[in-house]
């Protein structure tokens, strides 16, 4: 039998004239994405022998629409290990799950604009120096999404011969100047341009504890401009050296 006390039917709009799920009928409640996983995580702990379950899944309102569940059950076994009986708790966290999907769907288009853009994000942590990237930083520096790096690895992707101007401009930053700067990066022998901006922010003694900024890509700007220049180089070339004159 699957008995539910008075709570279940304030939770989902159900009455005590309505037909209640029974064990036989309990996933039909269900949704029916859910319903697999959902049965194939219990009967994976009573076969086990284990006594705790618990699952997410979605659950039929007396409405037809469907709650966001966070189900536990304690597994009640006889002396010689059969499982014979389950007490479990059933909550509505669908409030909380529609906060957690629309977080994931920002976050999902914070990262496409990023990939669109070719803009990554990056946090500095000076305390513990260890510097966090967004995914698509991280794919501008050529490292694997998820690496947590330092300012030292930073340092080993900037093209060597820029390494002291990024030095430079950092003191700098360091000392109030605003950080706002382009340079090279060599990443596995090829040159790209990034642009870096970002903000510092500093203790009450006055020191640097953390900064948050952007890099952006901006090879094609820099790739554009050159092809410009040389375009224009030629056409001076060719109009000081074209054998009649213009007026």
């Amino acid at each position: 039998d699957l008995d539910w006390d008075d709570a279940y039917y304030q939770t989902f709009g159900y009455s005590e004239e309505d037909t209640l799920p029974t064990l036989e009928s309990w996933s039909d409640f269900i949704h029916p994405d859910d319903v697999e996983s959902t049965l194939e995580g219990l009967y994976k702990i009573v076969e086990s022998g284990e006594s705790q379950w618990s699952a997410e899944y979605r659950f039929k309102n007396k409405d037809g629409s469907y709650a966001f569940t966070q189900d536990w059950g304690t597994v009640i076994h006889d002396p010689k290990g059969k499982p014979v009986r389950m007490i479990g708790l059933m909550l509505d966290i669908t409030d909380r799950k529609k906060k957690e999907l629309t977080i994931a769907k920002q976050q999902e288009l914070l990262e496409k604009s990023q990939e669109l853009g070719k803009i990554g994000t990056w946090e500095l942590d000076l305390v513990n120096d260890k510097l966090y990237w967004t995914d698509e930083n991280c794919r501008i520096f050529g490292v694997e999404p998820g690496t947590v790096a330092n300012y030292e690895i930073f340092l080993s992707k900037v093209h060597p011969d820029d390494h002291d101007y990024v030095n430079k401009e950092w003191i700098a930053g360091v000392g109030g100047k605003p950080y706002d700067i382009e340079h090279r990066l060599l990443i596995d022998g090829e040159v790209t341009w990034v642009r870096e901006k970002a903000d510092l922010y500093f203790n009450d003694e006055g020191e640097v504890t953390s900064a948050i900024g952007l890099t952006q890509d901006i090879t094609h700007v820099r790739n554009s401009l050159k092809a410009i220049e040389a375009s224009e180089v030629r056409f001076r070339s060719l109009f000081e050296n074209a054998p009649i004159a213009y007026q």
